[in-house]
């Protein structure tokens, strides 16, 4: 997880899902390695104006929101946040 959170923060975003897509296989259920996931896809579809990756962001941002009652209230707030901010891009 750590290291993805790197190379997002880095925008090397194909290393960052590589690395939390190791994670997510390590730990499936985890909620915020979808949400660590959602944020990298939905910073790559951005950058590749790529709607298959904005929609799939959305998609993991819905997977970490269905376990929300694994996390503190300010992550599902994030992820609400956050999620909102792809669909206003894909309505453009």
């Amino acid at each position: 997880r750590g290291i993805a959170v790197a190379y997002r923060d880095l925008e090397q975003y194909e290393k960052a899902l590589t690395s939390v897509n190791k994670a997510l296989a390590l730990a499936p259920d985890n909620p915020e390695l979808y949400y660590l996931r959602a944020q990298i896809l939905y910073h790559k579809g951005k950058a590749a104006r790529d709607t298959t990756l904005l929609n799939a962001s959305l998609a993991d941002f819905d997977r970490a929101y269905e376990k929300r009652n694994q996390l503190p209230e300010f992550i599902v707030e994030a992820i609400n946040r956050e999620r909102r901010l792809v669909e206003e891009r894909l309505t453009r």
